[in-house]
C-alpha cells in the first residue's frame, strides 16, 4: 500500500472526529481548519451537512461544532498492510465536547487493529491524562499499539502539558514540537525522566501567516535528543525565503546537521522498539 498521507512521520491518517477550537498560540494558522473552512464535501458534517470551520474576513475560523464521523469510525480494520497512523489529523481525539464514550470507541478500533501503531497527538494533555486513567481503572492496561503525545509550540505550553504526559507511565510516549514558535528547553524532561518520552518531532510553520522558526532552535532540539539517546525527527523548516519548498520541507536544502529523521520503530508494527534509526 503506498503512503496516505504527505505527513512524513506517518504512513496514514485516520479522521473519525472532525471539528476543533482554538487553545493556544500554537493553532493560530491551523491548517486543518483552513482545509475545513473551504467546505468540500468531505469537510462538512455528514449529519447536518454544515461546515465545521467558516471563511471570514479575518481568515478561518472554527464554527465550534466537533463531531463523530461514524463512517470513518471502522476503516483502519480493513487496512491490512501495517501501517504507522496519525490520528484525528483534523481534530483533537480529547477536546472537551468529545466524550468519553467516543473517544473509547475510537480506541476500541485501535485496540483491535493491532497490525498498527496509532499515534495520538493532543494540545488537551489535562483530558487526556483523565480518559487515560478512567479507560485504565475499566481495562487495567492501555493497549501497547497506542502511543500518546502532546503538541508543544513553545516553553510555556510544553510545561503546562508534559507533566500530565509524564503520569501515562503505562502508554507509549512522544512530542511533537510543531510548529515552533520559540527555543525549547527539554533537557530535564529527557534525561532526567529516562523512558517517559520515546519519540520527539519538530518542525517550524508553513502556510499563510507562518511565523519565523529559527534554525538554531531546530538544531537545539536535536543537540538535546542526542544527548539523552531519544530519536529525533525534523518534519521541516517552515516558509522560508530561502528554501524553494514552500513548508521547508526537503531535507536537502538543510544545513546537515538538521537532517534528522529518526525513529523509534523498526518497522511499522506495533512491536517497533526504542531502537532510532535514520528513515
Amino acid at each position: 500500500m503506498a503512503r496516505m498521507t504527505d505527513i512524513e512521520w506517518a504512513d496514514a491518517t485516520w479522521n473519525p472526529l472532525r471539528g476543533c477550537t482554538r487553545i493556544s498560540s500554537g493553532c493560530m494558522n491551523c491548517y486543518a481548519e483552513r482545509m475545513a473552512a473551504r467546505g468540500l464535501p468531505g469537510l462538512k458534517s455528514p449529519t447536518t451537512g454544515e461546515p465545521f470551520a467558516v471563511m471570514g474576513k479575518a481568515g478561518p475560523a472554527w464554527t465550534g461544532r466537533v463531531e463523530l464521523v461514524e463512517s470513518k469510525l471502522t476503516e483502519p480494520l480493513g487496512w491490512r498492510k501495517p501501517l504507522r497512523i496519525f490520528v484525528n489529523s483534523m481534530s483533537d481525539t480529547f477536546h472537551e465536547s468529545v466524550p468519553f464514550d467516543e473517544i473509547c470507541e475510537i480506541v476500541r478500533v485501535a485496540k483491535h487493529a493491532n497490525q498498527h501503531t496509532f499515534l495520538i497527538l493532543t494540545k488537551r494533555a489535562r483530558r487526556m491524562w483523565q480518559f487515560v486513567s478512567w479507560w485504565i481503572s475499566i481495562h487495567h492496561r492501555w493497549p501497547r499499539n497506542v502511543w500518546l503525545g502532546i503538541s508543544a509550540e513553545d516553553q510555556r505550553r510544553l510545561e503546562e502539558r508534559i507533566t500530565f504526559l509524564h503520569f501515562l507511565t503505562p502508554a507509549r510516549r512522544f512530542l511533537s514540537l510543531e510548529p515552533l514558535l520559540g527555543e525549547i528547553d527539554l533537557s530535564w524532561h529527557l534525561k532526567y525522566c529516562e523512558g517517559n518520552v520515546g519519540w520527539v518531532i519538530v518542525g517550524g510553520e508553513s502556510g499563510p501567516g507562518a511565523r519565523t522558526c529559527d534554525a538554531r532552535w531546530i538544531e537545539g532540539i536535536i543537540e538535546q535528543c542526542r544527548s539523552a539517546g531519544v530519536p529525533c525527527f525534523v518534519k521541516q523548516m517552515g516558509s522560508h525565503p530561502l528554501l524553494c519548498d514552500a513548508k521547508g520541507g526537503n531535507p536537502d536544502e538543510w544545513l546537515l546537521p538538521l537532517r534528522v529523521r529518526e525513529s523509534p520503530f523498526v518497522g511499522s508494527g506495533p512491536e517497533g522498539g526504542f531502537n532510532a534509526r535514520c528513515e
